[in-house]
């Protein structure tokens, strides 16, 4: 998942109303910028189709005084509750990331009920903040659950403080974690206390709420190193007491902490890249596991170690090692016609041919997304193309 997002659960908070903000508009690139990050966010079950749409504010039941809606719509499949929090929850933190402030607003009702197959579920409201103080400035002040009121067992630092700082409908903050050597996430109804919601939506806020709350159990993991395999479990929204809705068996090992770190902009010493460069579409496709390790990126260990990459959002960002010059930044795209843009200053990197680039873009590619990353292999990959083609000069 995008490195940037853990720095951010500090930042984010809910507007509920967007006052002494600011005048700046969210530009066209910005909003456009939304629409690709979107699309390179994870899945909770990538089976379940879902999308965005971005309209202003005015043509929703949303009052708050922000510039633009955002509608999120998917097939009504097991678990696409949980998976439309997930999803929107990375959106939340990617919004934040660019300054843009957010508020789920659950109650809100477009006339545009369905998009391409796909029904309406929820909504944010966003605006710009040009005054960046306005974010949160202390997260431990809002107003949660103790950490024993939502987790029992073993305590896991920079996991179970944080995770409980997700955002939840009327603030409900319907989880509960149980950790017996296998971590299991549940679907928590206080007996007899709804708050303000109306009854019959309770569950339906609550399983989105879940998916919000796996999210952050997500990013937290991963920020800490330790590696784990996710099990999700079907809640058919029932109004049992604690309703299992994912299991995590955890891998706390040193060696398998290391492994587990994702790549971040923070982790290398890297140049960006110069106004010098070109640009093309790579046709490929890649499958979700194949995206997974392109996501955990690369923070070099050897001396034949020759690239570090990095993910934000749904763009890679790839750096020789040693320099730490960029040379490749690929923007994913949905549809498989990934945009490209590739290094041309001549001090930094010596190619010139975009049919070049291509073919070694792709060999790189076919290397990055081996789990295990084999690192010498790809260097003696690398070295023989060269020798190659110094014979050939």
């Amino acid at each position: 998942m995008n490195s940037t997002f853990y720095g951010m659960i500090f930042k984010r908070k809910s507007f509920h109303i967007f006052r002494n903000v600011g005048s700046e508009s969210i530009s066209d690139d910005e909003l456009n910028d939304i629409q690709n990050a979107y699309s390179g966010f994870i899945p909770l079950n990538p089976d379940i189709k879902t999308a965005i749409r971005i309209v202003p504010e005015k043509q929703t039941n949303c009052r708050r005084g922000g510039e633009y809606c955002i509608l999120l719509y998917s097939e009504k499949k097991d678990g696409y509750l949980q998976n439309i929090g997930y999803l929107g929850e990375q959106l939340d933190l990617y919004l934040v990331s660019r300054n843009i402030g957010t508020l789920w607003f659950g109650i809100g009702k477009t006339k545009e009920e369905f998009f391409e197959g796909m029904e309406f579920v929820i909504m944010f409201s966003i605006r710009k903040i040009s005054d960046d103080s306005k974010f949160r400035k202390d997260m431990l002040k809002s107003k949660r659950k103790s950490i024993d009121e939502i987790w029992e067992g073993e305590r896991i630092a920079g996991v179970t403080d944080i995770v409980r700082f997700a955002p939840s409908a009327c603030n409900s903050q319907p989880w509960f974690v149980r950790n017996d050597g296998i971590l299991s996430v549940y679907r928590y109804k206080k007996p007899g206390k709804r708050g303000i919601m109306p009854a019959r939506m309770v569950s339906f806020y609550n399983r989105i709420d879940i998916g919000i709350f796996i999210c952050f159990m997500d990013i937290c993991l991963e920020h800490s190193g330790i590696c784990f395999e996710k099990t999700l479990y079907s809640d058919d929204g029932g109004d049992e007491q604690f309703v299992l809705n994912a299991e995590y068996r955890l891998d706390m090992t040193e060696e398998n902490n290391k492994k587990g770190k994702i790549a971040g902009r923070d982790d290398w010493k890297t140049e960006p890249m110069p106004e010098t460069h070109a640009a093309f579409v790579l046709d490929r496709s890649f499958s979700d596991q194949e995206m997974k390790a392109l996501r955990r990126g690369n923070i070099p260990k050897a001396m034949e170690d020759k690239w570090f990459w990095y993910m934000e959002g749904s763009t890679l960002f790839a750096h020789r090692s040693w320099t730490g010059f960029c040379i490749y930044r690929i923007n994913f795209k949905g549809d498989g016609h990934h945009e490209v843009t590739v290094n041309r200053d001549p001090e930094q990197y010596g190619c010139t041919s975009i049919e070049e680039d291509i073919q070694s873009l792709n060999k790189l590619l076919d290397h990055w997304t081996q789990t295990p990353y084999d690192h010498y292999g790809q260097w003696l990959s690398e070295t023989y193309d060269i020798l190659k083609k110094t014979d050939r000069e």
